[in-house]
């Protein structure tokens, strides 16, 4: 019979206690949380890197620091993504670097937890008052310069990016001298530079025929590190200038072509190169030509491209580089002149009669007297008519001439804007039915524009004094024996872009040495002056001018018709609108809201009726919706 001796349990306690002492040696010489902090540090230190040079970066570009960084060292708010400056989140005594992005940096970083801190460390991000656990500001023991640092870290180690802090660095001062490496005068060194600061400027590049520079770098063959303006120093050191072939690089864009389409933003096009180099374009970069700096890396070989973030009224031109493997080339010739617009808001308004035809709102005031017409909200340009009210008819025993039309401003592109304007609607003038000419109509106005009244009628009588056509919008019509007829004064305003102004004379009377019967002359109108009286008939009134601004075509501002010794040889008012000159019976009156002249008349008739009244003005303001 056979017997199997197996362990003791002396011999597992001892294998089991040997297993022991080697995995707390093992443990011991890895370390693995000395392993994860400094995984957490090398963290910080990119984070860091990432802030200063971005806030570098934003310092080149504008030729000052963020607004936000102050003197001293304090932490950094935790805004993400979020783009700033902040509203919408409370930062409050922490520093908001929120905008950096995302022209500079994708998202504001947040330090990795492990250490204990007093800081307000918060995670996830975007917390009222939440911190990143880094800090940064601009140091008063070097001139102002930006450093950063990252007082979470562990393991003793102090993380520190930009010029010293107290006296945990060198306090010496470093030069950057820069090798032409083969090329013509190298710059100047630059000297007394703080520990851990930068250049912030690169100097004037050298150059060799046939060759292109492409930069700096820590060795003569391109195989260190490349220096540029944010690379912190922190001891002397060369950089070699970096040379490629002409040849290579591909040849510079052309027809750059800029166009808007919203606001804020650029539209260019262009055509690639005829030479794209030893290898194809892989990228373009569009250039700020008044700057020559990047405003935009596309990042594809598209030969089209949208700058945003522009400012609305100002104007641009860019230029264009195209980048194949070997680098970038030449600069393209500047682009046409462009200027990005807010758009237009469509306004909104209240006052006088309210309609909507064909996309357009219409206000029409017609009440004689003032009124207001207020924008509610928005700004945006809108036809405006302003017709004043006519002129009335001439009565005198004999002969009464015709009224003048009130003068009429058509302007295209008023601008509104939130408010109230003043309005006024002017009076028909009143027709004599006496021995008088007729009154003048009264002015129409509408903010800064002002229609003026239409001239009254004159008048001629075997016993009285004779009156001319009296001068208004336009003019009134002259009694005969040659009175004249009166000025038409209504002139484009000077200098107001789009702003069309419309008055014409009256005609004169008959030039007749004593014969009464002769006729008097009618009333000037917008679109033309008054005829004169004849030895047989009574002149015209002038025609009217016709718009559609109301949604309807219209005639306003038309003559009155001057008399004759009778009516059928009485002039007619002048598009159908103003007031036809009479024998006997009373003269007709200018349409109303016309601003249409009233018609002159004749007294000896068997009706003992005065001369026709002026048609009342009327304002209409019309704007797209």
């Amino acid at each position: 019979m056979s017997h199997k001796k197996g362990f003791t349990l002396l011999e597992i306690l001892l294998v089991v206690g040997i297993i022991s002492i080697l995995a707390g040696i093992v443990i011991i010489a890895i370390n693995p949380g000395r392993q994860l902090a400094t995984v957490r540090n090398t963290e910080r230190k990119s984070d860091l890197k990432q802030i200063y040079n971005a806030s570098m970066q934003y310092y080149i570009d504008n030729e000052e620091y963020p607004a936000t960084i102050p003197t001293s060292l304090t932490e950094i708010c935790d805004t993400g993504t979020l783009v700033g400056p902040q509203s919408s989140i409370t930062c409050g005594a922490l520093i908001d670097l929120s905008l950096l992005v995302p022209d500079y940096m994708t998202a504001i970083p947040v330090a990795p937890s492990g250490a204990s801190s007093t800081l307000t460390l918060i995670t996830p991000v975007y917390a009222a008052d939440g911190g990143t656990g880094y800090k940064m500001g601009l140091s008063s023991s070097t001139n102002g310069k930006l450093i950063a640092t990252a007082p979470l870290a562990e393991l003793g180690t102090i993380i520190v990016v930009g010029a010293a802090v107290a006296s945990s660095t060198p306090a010496t001062t470093y030069t950057v001298t820069f090798n032409s490496n083969g090329g013509s005068t190298a710059p100047s060194p630059i000297t007394g530079i703080a520990y851990g600061a930068t250049i912030i400027h690169l100097p004037t590049a050298p150059f060799i025929e046939d060759y292109a520079f492409t930069g700096w770098n820590t060795q003569a063959d391109g195989g260190g590190t490349e220096f540029t303006a944010v690379t912190p120093v922190t001891g002397n050191i060369t950089v070699y200038a970096q040379w490629i072939l002409v040849w290579a690089l591909p040849g510079a864009p052309t027809d750059v072509v800029a166009s808007t389409s919203t606001s804020n933003e650029v539209n260019l096009t262009w055509v690639a190169p005829l030479d794209s180099g030893t290898s194809p374009i892989i990228s373009y970069t569009i250039l700020d030509y008044s700057t020559d700096s990047p405003v935009l890396f596309t990042g594809n070989s598209n030969t089209f491209a949208t700058v945003t973030g522009l400012d609305n009224g100002t104007s641009y031109r860019f230029t264009i580089r195209a980048t194949n493997s070997e680098g970038t080339g030449n600069a393209s010739s500047a682009s046409n002149e462009v200027t990005p617009t807010a758009p237009v808001v469509a306004c909104t308004a209240t006052g006088g009669t309210e309609t909507e035809v064909g996309g357009y709102k219409i206000h029409t005031f017609t009440n004689v007297g003032p009124d207001t017409f207020t924008v509610t909200s928005g700004s945006c340009d809108a036809e405006v008519l302003v017709v004043a009210g006519g002129g009335g008819g001439g009565g005198m025993l004999f002969h009464g001439a015709g009224g003048g039309a009130g003068g009429l401003i058509h302007h295209l592109n008023y601008a509104l804007s939130p408010g109230v304007l003043e309005l006024a609607v002017g009076n028909g003038g009143v027709g004599n039915e006496g021995d008088l000419s007729g009154g003048s109509g009264g002015n129409s106005t509408f903010g800064t524009l002002t229609a003026i009244g239409g001239g009254g009628g004159g008048a001629t009588s075997c016993c009285y004094p004779d009156n001319p056509g009296i001068a208004g919008g336009s003019g009134g019509g002259g009694g005969t024996r040659g009175q004249f007829g009166g000025n038409g004064n209504q002139l484009s305003q000077s200098g107001d872009s789009g702003t069309y102004g419309f008055g014409n004379n009256g005609g004169d009377g008959a030039p007749s040495p004593g014969d009464p019967n002769y006729g008097t002359g009618g009333g000037g109108g917008a679109g033309g002056v008054g005829s004169n009286g004849t030895a047989t008939n009574g002149g015209n009134g002038g025609p009217g001018l016709l718009f559609n601004i109301s949604g309807t075509a219209n005639w306003y501002a038309a003559g009155g018709g001057g008399c004759a010794f009778n009516t059928a040889n009485s002039g007619m008012g002048g598009s159908g609108i103003g007031g036809d000159g009479a024998y006997g019976p009373g003269g007709g009156d200018g349409a109303v809201n016309t601003g249409s002249g009233g018609g002159g008349r004749d007294q000896r008739g068997s009706e003992n009726k005065g001369s026709g009244n002026g048609g009342s003005g009327i304002v209409i303001v019309r704007y797209a919706i």
